[in-house]
């Protein structure tokens, strides 16, 4: 989860001059709130307005930060935003503060990186016993793709007999050990923002009793890393490559070609590969030097192996955990829905969609299964609010008054810090605010709920009339098409309006795609070669998810162990052809409790569209059909050999 952003606004502006150049930070006395706000305006030139939006702490701040940056230097050569915003990344609040030494040496840290002259003495934490440190629960960025590519990256160039040690300390939780792994890491292999997130993760797992969270999120990595040198033997760092080093460069050039050819720039739609191993330094510059994407020897994806090995070019990995999801096919269905190339597809009325979003938040605020802190939920009241007066909506002037009433009672009557700096429902900026000024619930107006049961009852007849019409034509279309249909249809009593509508607006998506492609009134820009011909969208759909369309290069998806176990290979042929197995039926599973519906197949993998081809493997796949919040997903959420 990335860390939350929002006093960014507040960086900028400190530091509204783009080029200075940090120097002299001084401890100095704050004095009281009110002439710090005084001074703000009068003395150091900050808009009464953004004063006035400010808390207390963000005052007495940004009050101290002027006074030091008043004998600042001019560097025209130094990008102040990108040190800016690293060093706030880095902060445990989020921003910097002078006056905390924590937070200067992560700023000592972002300068060294950069290669830029401290412009104050050094500064040393003191020194902790490894052993006596306490565990953390989680390691920083634990859930973000820069540490998890960036620990294979590194797990990768290192000795086999370290590996091996790590992987037995992070077995163990009694293992002790102080491990000597250097984190000294170089930016142009991994990108800053994960460079520093390995480097942080190694210092812990060399000094700290290592948590179960943090242990598999180690072995995950090492298990990988195992299955990397198992072929490739210990990479050098210039062989193994996540950054700017090659692998941004043959993303954008990539992005070039896929523009070039109609179709939509998204580099991991091209190629899912998360990092790139070189076989040879000139594969890597023929790639950026290619004229086409899929086509002839000389074509960039021509570059990457279609075997797991140490031959030749550039072997694309993606890496995965035990339990992933596949891929999303939501820009392959926008391809597929383009008015000005085809026919209109069934939807939702403007009204009825945006309905639907309402109910999305409304249903939040009455259920008693929420799980959701009061902090969210005040942005559901705000977002609620916004979609009634942002499309109209019918007979919902009674509870539009009650939500904003919800706002008053719980800010106290302050709705200029409900509504936040911009104005008007933003649910970003009324959580921003019910987070800074401390307060712990929300105060309900006494008429919300039984308003949006009212809602609810009204919408009702509705939602269901849309929902068995819509279903019936799905079924009908399945029926026609030779598929097997749902063996059992959802309880309607079981479901609420919004369920309703979503199911309704899942069943119009996959009825338009799968008689348009079988009808031929759709078709497959020819850039993705392997399902061009493609008639079951199920499949075509999956096929691009899974980035075998034509499209990509071969790449391999390295499955980790959290226990520490060599990885799983999976190949995925940029050449190869998808389809159903004529062995076994396509299963649509449809219950009252899912907000649309899966289906179910056996997909096999075989190098020609000929059903004579010989097949290469076979997958189980679950591709979903299904609304997370209001966003109708397409995705392929399970993917297993078969």
């Amino acid at each position: 989860m990335k860390k939350d952003t929002s006093n960014f606004i507040d960086l900028d502006i400190v530091f509204s001059n783009n080029n200075l150049h940090v120097n002299d930070i001084i401890e100095n006395k704050v004095p009281d709130e009110v002439a710090a706000r005084i001074d703000l305006v009068n003395v150091y030139g900050v808009a009464q307005k953004t004063v006035d939006s400010m808390t207390t702490d963000m005052v007495l701040l940004e009050y101290n930060n002027k006074r030091n940056l008043q004998n600042t230097v001019v560097d025209t050569n130094i990008d102040i935003d990108t040190i800016l915003r690293e060093w706030s990344w880095r902060c445990d609040k989020g921003y910097p503060d002078f006056n905390n030494i924590s937070d200067r040496i992560r700023l000592q840290e972002v300068l060294d990186e950069l290669n830029i002259p401290l412009p104050f003495d050094k500064i040393s934490e003191a020194p902790v016993s490894p052993l006596s440190k306490k565990a953390p629960s989680n390691i920083e960025g634990s859930n973000t793709p820069e540490l998890k590519e960036g620990l294979v990256i590194y797990f990768s160039t290192q000795k086999p007999k370290d590996i091996d040690a790590a992987i037995n300390k992070c077995s163990d939780p009694n293992n002790t050990d102080v491990l000597k792994f250097s984190t000294d890491i170089d930016n142009k292999f991994y990108g800053i923002k994960s460079s520093s997130l390995v480097s942080k993760a190694i210092s812990l797992l060399n000094t700290s009793n290592i948590s179960a969270n943090n242990a598999k999120l180690f072995l995950n990595a090492l298990s990988i890393a195992k299955k990397i040198q198992a072929e490739f033997g210990i990479l050098s760092p210039d062989k193994i490559d996540r950054g700017d080093y090659m692998y941004t460069k043959i993303r954008a050039h990539a992005v070039k070609l896929v523009s070039e050819m109609g179709l939509t720039p998204d580099a991991d739609k091209w190629c899912p590969a998360d990092i790139y191993i070189y076989n040879n330094a000139g594969a890597a510059k023929q790639a950026l030097q290619s004229d086409d994407l899929n086509i002839g020897k000389t074509s960039l994806n021509s570059m990457f192996n279609t075997e797991f090995n140490s031959a030749g070019g550039i072997v694309g990995i993606s890496l995965k955990e035990e339990k992933a999801q596949a891929g999303k096919a939501n820009s392959f269905k926008k391809i597929l829905t383009k008015e000005e190339n085809y026919p209109t597809a069934t939807a939702l009325t403007p009204v009825q969609k945006s309905t639907m979003e309402l109910l999305y938040n409304l249903n939040i605020l009455s259920s008693t299964k929420s799980k959701d802190t009061p902090k969210l939920k005040i942005g559901y009241v705000s977002e609620a609010a916004r979609i009634i007066t942002a499309n109209k909506i019918p007979n919902t002037d009674a509870l539009l008054k009650s939500l904003t009433n919800t706002l008053r009672l719980t800010f106290k009557g302050d709705m200029k810090r409900a509504f936040g700096q911009k104005g008007g429902f933003n649910k970003d900026a009324t959580r921003k605010s019910f987070a800074e000024l401390g307060i712990s619930d929300i105060t309900y107006d006494k008429n919300l709920l039984s308003l949006i049961d009212t809602l609810e009852s009204n919408l009702k007849k509705n939602a269901l009339d849309t929902y068995k019409s819509s279903r019936k034509s799905f079924i009908d279309t399945l029926i026609r098409l030779n598929f097997n249909v749902p063996a059992k249809a959802p309880d309607v009593n079981k479901m609420n309006s919004e369920t309703l509508y979503k199911k309704s607006s899942c069943y119009m998506t996959a009825e338009y795609l799968l008689s348009g492609l079988n009808s031929e009134q759709l078709q497959i820009p020819v850039a993705y070669k392997s399902i061009i011909t493609q008639k079951n969208a199920f499949v075509a759909l999956t096929a691009y998810a899974i980035g075998m369309a034509g499209i990509s290069p071969t790449f391999f998806k390295l499955v980790g162990s959290s226990s520490g176990k060599e990885a799983h290979l999976e190949p995925f042929y940029g050449d190869g052809f998808l389809n159903v197995d004529e062995n076994t039926t396509t299963k649509i599973v449809d219950t009252s409790e899912y907000k649309g519906f899966y289906v179910e197949f056996i997909a096999a993998v075989s190098k020609s569209a000929s059903k004579k081809s010989k097949v290469m493997s076979k997958y189980k796949v679950t591709l979903d059909f299904r609304f997370a919040g209001d966003q109708l997903n397409i995705e392929v959420s399970d993917l297993k050999e078969a």
